[in-house]
């Protein structure tokens, strides 16, 4: 056998190795996991005053809503299930969180932006690596809901 061959088979054999562990098995992103694994969501809204420049003040809490009913928990999973991860995003403000639960166990928080994409939310991660967009008055019907 001449060094090339020699030299192929152990790189193809690495290459077949590598490609198969590499396959996503997880047909969900963490988000979506997140959702459907709750059974509470806090949602706080945050006021940033009027200083444009203030991106995130999680110390002026202005309103909170524990939602703990299955069924509107069920309404925000059916919400974000068709919504594709937007990816990065940059330069957001913090105007909500939303924190999920699982028997008291926080499983994430994401925050809320209002008003980067009129009439729309943009919920994000903490590293600002995930992203997705929903309209504003179909998050705020499940949220406000009594």
């Amino acid at each position: 056998m001449t060094s090339k061959k020699l030299l192929i088979f152990p790189l193809f054999f690495v290459t077949l190795l590598v490609s198969n562990s590499c396959v996503s098995k997880v047909d969900k992103d963490e988000f979506h996991q997140t959702c459907e694994n709750s059974d509470r969501l806090i949602v706080k809204r945050y006021d940033l005053g009027t200083d444009s420049s203030v991106v995130r003040n999680l110390h002026d809490v202005v309103w909170t809503n524990t939602i703990t009913d299955s069924k509107r928990i069920g309404k925000i999973n059916h919400l974000f299930s068709s919504v594709k991860d937007g990816g990065y995003c940059c330069c957001m403000k913090t105007h909500y969180t939303m924190t999920f639960y699982k028997n008291n166990t926080e499983l994430g928080v994401y925050s809320v932006d209002t008003t980067e994409i009129k009439d729309k939310i943009v919920l994000y991660g903490k590293s600002y690596q995930t992203s997705y967009i929903v309209e504003l008055k179909d998050l705020h019907a499940i949220i406000s809901d009594k």
